[in-house]
């Protein structure tokens, strides 16, 4: 815990030199407060890597900034490697010494209003701004410019860390694999323990498979309200959003089944991919669901999910 605290203040320290050195100030009051988001931590190596930063008006009176139609100025999610450094930037201007002020002297702003207690979300693929390394982990913090000719910018209130991982392997299931499995429930048995819970209906169990706060962030209107929450309101966002999922569907599932397992090397992360069939009117939809699971103390536990329906039809329907 307190080498995670040194590593969060060496890359909070390591912004404010850059900025200052820039000529930049941090705002001490404004009406915005800003929170960067991403719905997963973990990002294949050639996907998009993208993360929002979410810009609420706290006042109660409806508050204005300035963006420019320019890629990387009136938002900029900065990438940190775990010892404090920031990643390599491929932003044209940055590296050309350029500061944001230079680059819009010239350039009209667009005026942005926001009524109290709103918000807007600005999502951006860091792979346009940065050179991001498979294997490698990165903190993410946002910064806000309200209007980047003036030297003065607001700092994210937090920050997320994400991983590049190598492309996915097929584990060979005849290969015994002590430390993945420990505990002897494989990543497939999870997902499947996990949805016959939900068909069941036996919500205690299903929601004990889950890492709520990792798993929160693939529902985005949950993932918004619960990242840019002070403490006291998070446990409540994470309550509702608890009793939303064991909230039983219209859509129920008549039946499901697991396709596919991968499990990346050094066995910290799998992904299992699963069928499942929902009543739905007026015929049954199929649907894909790709789980994402983390090695905990040598359990599993799901922590992501991205879904699709599927072109495939029900037999006879």
């Amino acid at each position: 815990m307190a080498a995670g605290k040194n590593i969060l203040l060496s890359c909070i320290i390591c912004a404010i030199a850059v900025i200052a050195s820039a000529g930049y100030a941090f705002a001490q009051q404004s009406p915005f407060r800003v929170t960067v988001i991403t719905d997963r931590t973990s990002f294949m190596e050639g996907e998009p890597v993208e993360v929002s930063l979410v810009i609420k008006n706290t006042s109660d009176r409806t508050a204005s900034f300035s963006m420019y139609d320019v890629f990387y100025t009136t938002y900029q999610p900065v990438a940190y490697t775990l010892d404090g450094r920031e990643a390599e930037t491929t932003v044209q201007y940055r590296q050309m010494d350029r500061t944001v002020q230079n680059v819009v002297q010239y350039i009209e702003p667009r005026t942005v209003k926001i009524a109290p207690d709103e918000k807007i979300v600005k999502r951006i693929n860091l792979r346009n701004c940065y050179t991001l390394e498979t294997g490698s982990q990165y903190r993410i913090r946002g910064f806000f410019f309200p209007d980047a000719k003036v030297p003065l910018i607001l700092r994210s209130e937090n920050s997320v860390e994400i991983r590049i991982v190598p492309v996915e392997r097929e584990i060979d299931s005849s290969i015994e694999l002590p430390h993945q499995y420990a505990g002897g429930i494989t990543p497939s048995e999870m997902i499947q323990l996990f949805l016959t819970a939900e068909k069941s209906r036996n919500w205690a169990n299903m929601i004990k498979y889950l890492d709520l706060e990792k798993y929160i962030n693939a529902y985005p209107d949950y993932a918004m309200n619960y990242n840019t929450a002070s403490d006291p309101v998070k446990r409540k966002v994470l309550k509702d959003f608890v009793s939303y999922i064991s909230t039983p569907r219209r859509d129920y599932i008549v039946d499901c089944e697991v396709v596919k397992e991968s499990i990346l090397e050094g066995g910290k992360t799998a992904y299992v991919e699963a069928k499942v069939t929902r009543q739905s009117a007026p015929r049954p939809f199929v649907y894909t669901y790709r789980y994402t699971l983390e090695s905990t103390n040598g359990s599993w536990i799901i922590t992501g999910v991205d879904a699709t329906v599927s072109k495939e039809r029900i037999p006879g329907k």
